[in-house]
């Protein structure tokens, strides 16, 4: 991610319910994208990543960036396509509304099923049981109460029976995580086993309708009812939320994503959001312009990302959702953001294209007019050193500014970059092909001057100065990258030896950003991509591409702890 970009997004040790509070960022995928249909009933994501979508006019596959289309032509029974699930050895079954089953197979599309006992088979809803040995159930029922099941075993092969029973109305089959199989029906939970319903008997949960139910992560599991979500372990309540939202409260759809946050749709109302631990109610539907529309069904991909499915508005991909993003409407300083430092308390210093801004508790607070002599505070860089920092801009006079806010010692001064050394030298990067060292840093103190590239002052930007845990100075410019030893002689005066790289394309072009990691490899990233060195052995290793991305034009670098 380019810090340098309109919107600053970053990942904050947060509660996720004031990370809602704003919108999040999502993409939004309908007919006109290539979507089968903007009216979708269910998303699934196969083995190999592809994300599957059932739609009122055929089903579509994603890749991430391109939607394929099945329908008729390619097979399909018909291209009103309601529920799709895949099987244990990676086929897709594909159930149609009225005209039976169909499965996708090495890329062919054929008719798997479409009457039981001479009944055409009518689907809602389909559900596949892989838990026993040899053998793969899918289960396809409507809202009617009468189920389908279609087994499939080594031994005897296709099998097809019917469970009918009038006095349940089964709104949906779910399985939990022990592999029982629950009936959510218009009086409460049933178990369906060998073909037979059994009341499971709750504590704290009366014979009531129940919509929807959707497994989390620590062996319970939660239910949306009628102006209600339970969450049930051991065949106990533990907890309930009351949702009282609208004349109609009927919680229709629910998910518990990996992180234990709840989402819910009321029937037309859009859909809402709990964060794992509070029972606060967020309208995340009003945010994407949904709070009149119908949600029917979630999913959580490999990513992490949350999938929403609609009637009539296609669906829409949630990512990010662990990023919260600051721009000017938030009191950002400017959307133009070129550093981020932090201090000992986690507080955030963000140098922007106009002024300064801190991070804390959640607010923004800006400084603003901090350089007299120009009309914008452009902030370069940000670095802090035993929790002083030290701030390069466009000061507009060769000195050095110090100022106190909030506790912050910042120090200005006018130039790109800077960097501390081990031994005690300060080194400033200016736009003239040159870096100013010192043993001081104080308006007071004789900066002396040194040329990186050539023996002339010219126009090349010192983009980063960092120094390696091997003690080598490394120095980022528009012209490539210096390898340096920054010393003091026998007299105290500074000695400064380089060297370059111009056999290397990535590394004798524009460099922008430097880190080091965990195994004494030090990371560049530039214009022509991106260069691994090694530290214990000198090797170089460049990047261009990286399964098919393009690394050109890369303006920063950085690893997470893993």
């Amino acid at each position: 991610m380019s810090i340098r970009s309109l919107t600053l997004a970053f990942t904050g040790i947060m509660l996720a319910s004031s990370l809602f509070t704003q919108t999040p960022s999502y993409y939004h995928y309908s007919a006109a994208d290539g979507l089968a249909s903007s009216t979708v009933y269910q998303i699934i994501q196969d083995r190999d990543g592809f994300i599957w979508f059932a739609t009122a006019n055929g089903m579509s596959k994603f890749d991430g960036n391109h939607f394929t289309t099945f329908r008729t032509i390619d097979g399909l029974n018909s291209n009103s396509i309601i529920s799709i699930v895949e099987g244990d050895k990676g086929e897709i079954y594909i159930g149609n509304f009225e005209k039976g089953i169909n499965i996708l197979k090495d890329g062919i599309i054929k008719n798997y099923y479409s009457d039981v006992n001479g009944r055409n088979i009518a689907i809602s809803y389909l559900m596949i049981d892989s838990s026993k040995k040899n053998e793969q159930t899918i289960f396809a029922y409507g809202r009617w109460g009468i189920i389908n099941i279609i087994s499939e075993k080594k031994s005897t092969g296709l099998t097809s029976s019917i469970i009918k029973n009038s006095s349940l109305r089964i709104n949906k089959l779910e399985k939990l995580q022990n592999g029982n199989i629950m009936a959510l029906t218009m009086a409460g939970l049933y178990q369906l086993k060998d073909g037979l319903f059994s009341k499971v008997p709750i504590n704290g949960l009366s014979d009531t309708v129940i919509y929807c139910l959707a497994n989390s992560n620590d062996g319970s599991y939660i239910i949306g009812t009628k102006g209600s979500i339970y969450k049930i372990k051991n065949n106990n309540v533990i907890d309930k939320i009351h949702v009282d939202i609208a004349g109609n409260n009927n919680v229709v759809a629910i998910l518990c994503d990996r992180n234990n946050n709840i989402w819910f749709s009321i029937m037309n109302k859009g859909f809402y959001f709990i964060a794992s631990g509070s029972n606060k109610i967020i309208d995340m539907g009003s945010k994407l312009g949904l709070q009149n529309t119908t949600v029917n069904n979630y999913f959580e991909d490999k990513e992490g990302n949350i999938w929403v499915s609609t009637y009539g508005k296609g669906v829409y991909c949630l990512n990010n959702l662990y990023l919260t993003s600051y721009n000017e409407s938030d009191g950002l300083s400017n959307n133009n953001v070129y550093s981020i430092a932090n201090d000992k308390s986690g507080n955030l210093i963000f140098g922007t294209f106009n002024g300064i801004s801190i991070l804390k508790n959640e607010s923004l607070t800006s400084i603003k007019k901090l350089f007299f002599k120009t009309q914008t505070d452009y902030i370069y860089s940000i670095k802090n050193v035993n929790n002083e920092f030290y701030v390069g801009g466009a000061l507009g006079v060769n000195e050095i500014r110090d100022i106190s806010f909030q506790g912050m010692k910042l120090h200005m001064f006018d130039g790109l970059s800077f960097c501390k050394l081990s031994n005690g030298l300060y080194l400033i990067g200016s736009r003239t092909n040159s870096i100013r060292v010192n043993r001081e840093f104080d308006i007071d103190s004789k900066f002396s001057t040194f040329i990186i590239f050539g023996d002339s002052f010219i126009l090349n930007r010192i983009n980063e100065i960092f120094e390696d845990t091997k003690k080598n100075t490394w120095i980022a410019t528009s012209l490539g990258l210096c390898k340096a030893s920054v010393q003091l002689d026998e007299l105290g005066q500074v000695v400064l030896n380089k060297s370059f790289f111009p056999k290397n394309p990535v590394l004798n072009s524009r460099t922008n950003s430097i880190y080091q990691d965990n195994n004494n490899n030090v990371w560049f990233a530039g214009e022509m991509g991106i260069a691994c060195y090694n530290l214990e052995n000198d090797s170089v290793y460049t990047y261009t591409k990286i399964n098919g991305y393009d690394l050109s034009s890369s303006t920063s670098i950085v690893s997470d702890n893993k």
